[in-house]
């Protein structure tokens, strides 16, 4: 009885509201179950990848990304994982799903990350929680001086990342498990087009914090040929058209927004 008490004392001490990259094996496997949750529960995704006893849906490349948790009374409500090219050597199975190649051709791998498995729970969609999460991505992105970070993205989502500032960087393909993603790239060090488009990463950062970022130029124009030569299906074309001045007015309005709640 006294161990079952201890260990869930240690559990509520362990798990404290907030947004934070995890650091303890409990943050983690909230992150896992979240993800289980989420994914095979009610979207009935990747099922063969879920583990039903423990409700856990994890990886092999868990053992080598970084995740970050959000937790709200004690509860997993948000997460993402990271795998930074710092930490790793990118795999090819890595390089089969992400237009890594592409980029490696400018950079070097600890000048890239790549982001996956966001998702919130249900009851927190439409508030904060992704953009928050994404605060802690950028505040690492800017600590190990990255330029690039890379993630895939479904059709109906498309708009909301081009309002952060991601560009579509590759042709769309077909995820195991997922379905049709559009690779997209976020230059880091591009800060007129963050501004240009109203990205809320604008009231996070200034301009002299990318100062470091030394190939914007040359990410710029890679990406702009390679969008080119994309083909977008009709299906979500109409949501990849460039951010026009009434968007533009929405996003400024919404990182205003995204501002103030951070600070509260």
């Amino acid at each position: 009885m006294t161990s079952t008490l201890f260990n869930q004392a240690e559990k509520l001490l362990i798990m404290l509201d907030g947004i934070r990259f995890a650091l303890t094996e409990d943050e983690r496997r909230a992150s896992y179950r979240l993800r289980y949750k989420i994914y095979v529960e009610s979207m009935g995704r990747l099922k063969e990848k879920g583990n039903h006893m423990l409700k856990e849906l994890r990886d092999q490349y868990d053992e080598v990304a970084r995740t970050v948790i959000a937790i709200k009374n004690g509860e997993p409500i948000g997460t993402l994982r990271v795998f930074w090219g710092g930490d790793i050597t990118f795999s090819n199975s890595m390089k089969e799903v992400y237009p890594l190649d592409l980029f490696l051709q400018r950079l070097s791998e600890k000048d890239i990350c790549v982001i996956e498995r966001l998702m919130v729970e249900e009851h927190h969609r439409g508030s904060a929680t992704a953009l928050r999460l994404y605060r802690e991505v950028m505040k690492f992105v800017l600590d190990h001086k990255v330029e690039a970070v890379l993630i895939d993205c479904e059709p109906h989502h498309m708009n909301s990342y081009l309002k952060l500032g991601f560009r579509p960087c590759a042709e769309t393909y077909n995820y195991p498990g997922i379905g049709s993603v559009v690779p997209m790239v976020l230059i880091t060090g591009d800060f007129m087009y963050l501004k240009e488009v109203g990205s809320p990463f604008t009231k996070l950062i200034t301009k002299e914090d990318v100062g470091y970022c030394r190939r914007v130029d040359e990410l710029r124009t890679l990406v702009k040929c390679k969008s080119r030569n994309v083909d977008f299906s009709m299906l979500y074309r109409n949501r990849i058209k460039t951010v026009n001045n009434v968007d533009n007015l929405n996003n400024k309005k919404m990182a205003a927004r995204f501002k103030m709640r951070l600070s509260a």
